[in-house]
């Protein structure tokens, strides 16, 4: 798997299946599958979106695929997008933010019947092949994670800074913060495309597991940036 993240108030799992190309919404309290469908060919990260359909960036199929009418079909449109690797919902600007190999892009979504995907706008990325994009808890600004380095983007200007002190760790496969008090997880390619450890800094508290292969870890967190604070 790609990616596993909470969603609904950490009532539910959006999964995105990696090289198995699935996507699946599963309810926590009883394993069950609310929703599942075919990402493409490599299913990098998932978004639920406020009417509960579902956007999938497939980096190998080098498009976004909106399913539409979830949970009772697995319907979709797609958006070519080069290399994509992430996709976070915007609650402040109704949009989405995609990344791609070299660029962030701002995704307009209109609910309509068929819904459509629309590029608005491009922002270029300070270094080549982007990876991962993820909220920070502040709820105002996204980490971005390139073969090179790690940046803070900020929506409001359009700017990305160096995330310190992380912005020489290169080949970040995620990053993903538990509060602004510094609990942040990384998972870094150190074998090729995985690791066997996740970094929680401090190192001392760095998690192994010996013949794992660690792709991204998620916390079990709110997302005020995609979801605001309203209760879903």
């Amino acid at each position: 798997m790609a990616e596993a993240k909470p969603v609904k108030q950490s009532s539910q799992l959006l999964i995105a299946g990696g090289s198995g190309g699935g996507v699946a919404l599963v309810r926590i309290s009883d394993k069950k599958v609310l929703f599942h469908g075919y990402g493409g060919e490599s299913p990098h990260s998932a978004e639920l979106l406020p009417d509960g359909n579902i956007v999938v960036a497939s980096s190998q199929d080098h498009r976004l695929r909106l399913f539409h009418e979830v949970p009772h079909s697995a319907k979709y449109i797609d958006l070519a997008l080069p290399s994509a690797h992430g996709v976070v919902w915007d609650f402040k600007r109704n949009q989405l933010w995609a990344l791609g190999l070299d660029t962030l892009y701002a995704v307009k979504y209109l609910a309509t019947e068929p819904p459509s995907l629309s590029i608005a706008e491009r922002y270029a990325l300070p270094s080549h092949e982007g990876h991962d994009l993820f909220p920070r808890m502040n709820g105002k600004t996204l980490f971005v994670t390139t073969q090179k380095s790690a940046y803070d983007f900020y929506p409001e200007t359009g700017a990305f800074r160096s995330l310190e002190p992380f912005s020489r760790l290169g080949d970040v496969k995620n990053i993903a913060e538990l509060s602004d008090n510094g609990d942040v997880a990384i998972v870094q390619g150190v074998f090729q495309w995985w690791s066997d450890t996740v970094m929680l800094f401090t190192p001392e508290q760095n998690k192994r597991m010996y013949g794992a292969r660690f792709y991204k870890a998620r916390w079990n967190a709110i997302n005020t940036f995609s979801y605001g604070k309203e209760v879903e």
